[in-house]
């Protein structure tokens, strides 16, 4: 990979590890000589799914674990229930500034409005709440 790249913020130092070893095993392998802070059998059930992911994939999963993950009213990043009883999805923009995205009956609607939204602005580096292969023809 040759560069840095923010996991997420955590607030227990083993789960900081944890997200690092991951992405480590992503990058390097789990080959003799990969360091990780814990030992690889604690990692052996997401070992044989790792092929099977890009690494953006892995890292948007990893970030969306971390407490740094932007989360109001609701579980999923972008939405806020909103007075009506519906839930509203925008998208914050540096500046104090919002893309409106509407209002949605269903929590998980409101979310996957947003993740369409911003993977159509960012790409493959968006943060969704759901796997960035759901929206690959947005990309």
């Amino acid at each position: 990979m040759g560069r840095q790249v923010y996991l997420g913020g955590y607030e227990e130092e083993a789960h900081a590890a944890e997200a690092y070893d991951v992405a480590a095993l992503k990058c390097k392998g789990a080959k003799a000589g990969v360091r990780t802070n814990f030992e690889l059998g604690r990692y052996s059930g997401l070992l044989a799914s790792l092929p099977h992911i890009s690494l953006e994939e892995l890292i948007m999963a990893v970030r969306r674990q971390s407490q740094g993950f932007s989360r109001g009213s609701s579980s999923y990043r972008g939405v806020t229930a909103h007075p009506s009883g519906r839930w509203e999805s925008r998208i914050g923009i540096p500046g104090s500034k919002h893309i409106y995205l509407g209002l949605f009956e269903g929590e998980r609607d409101a979310a996957a409005a947003y993740d369409r939204s911003l993977v159509r602005l960012k790409g493959p580096t968006a943060a969704t709440n759901f796997s960035l292969s759901e929206y690959r023809s947005e990309l």
